[in-house]
């Protein structure tokens, strides 16, 4: 299991008093999004934790496994899907999503404090680049923007959602990355609007070819 210390700075006061807390998480669940990404690179806030996990699961059950993180309110309760609200101070959001299918190019991390798994960046990547299809927020074109700014190429993250996603539009997905006209846009800045131009258009399609899946798992412990 690969290691590595998560920049816990950039949670808010809330999301990191209950940190500790998530290692009650069963460790089939990996963390994605956007709080992910920012432990990884300490680039910006984020507040809610989304655990994703190949495992379907009975929100009841799961109910039952988390009850020790705190007093919480349901907000959706379905197969497979979960999402609570803990209430014990000012509210923190924490979904679970089971029967995730897509596997994984690269193994999760465990943070050094042992608390949760944390998906590979370029995984990370992958799920963002596919996430800009489906809604139009400027925390995702930031958090690719941070990435390509970390020496990640875009024809990476695009080969990675090929390998989890083998049919989708990855045209598209460069089309919408330098669409600027709907949503919050005046979040991003000037230079990060620019890096996504410049690698949308220095993209080379040729070069993007699907990886082989490290696992057909998003985590290699079972429930």
């Amino acid at each position: 299991m690969y290691i590595f210390k998560p920049d816990l700075n950039i949670l808010p006061p809330a999301q990191r008093n209950v940190w500790n807390r998530l290692g009650v998480i069963p460790k089939n669940f990996v963390l994605y999004g956007g709080t992910a990404i920012a432990l990884h690179l300490g680039h910006r806030s984020s507040v809610d934790f989304d655990f994703f996990s190949h495992d379907s699961f009975e929100s009841d059950r799961l109910c039952h496994m988390v009850s020790s993180l705190g007093t919480y309110e349901v907000l959706q309760a379905q197969e497979d899907t979960l999402t609570i609200v803990l209430t014990d101070n000012d509210p923190v959001k924490i979904s679970f999503f089971g029967g995730i299918k897509t596997g994984r190019v690269k193994s999760p991390l465990e943070t050094d404090d042992k608390v949760v798994l944390v998906a590979s960046l370029l995984d990370l990547m992958g799920h963002k680049l596919k996430t800009v299809l489906q809604r139009v927020e400027a925390k995702d074109y930031i958090d690719i923007a941070c990435m390509l700014k970390k020496g990640f190429q875009l024809e990476q993250g695009l080969s990675c959602v090929l390998s989890l996603w083998p049919f989708a539009p990855v045209q598209e997905i460069v089309r919408t990355l330098t669409y600027f006209q709907e949503g919050d846009f005046s979040e991003l800045s000037n230079q990060d609007r620019q890096i996504l131009i410049r690698a949308c258009s220095d993209v080379s399609f040729e070069s993007i070819t699907k990886y082989p899946l490290n696992s057909e798992r998003i985590s290699d412990y079972c429930s």
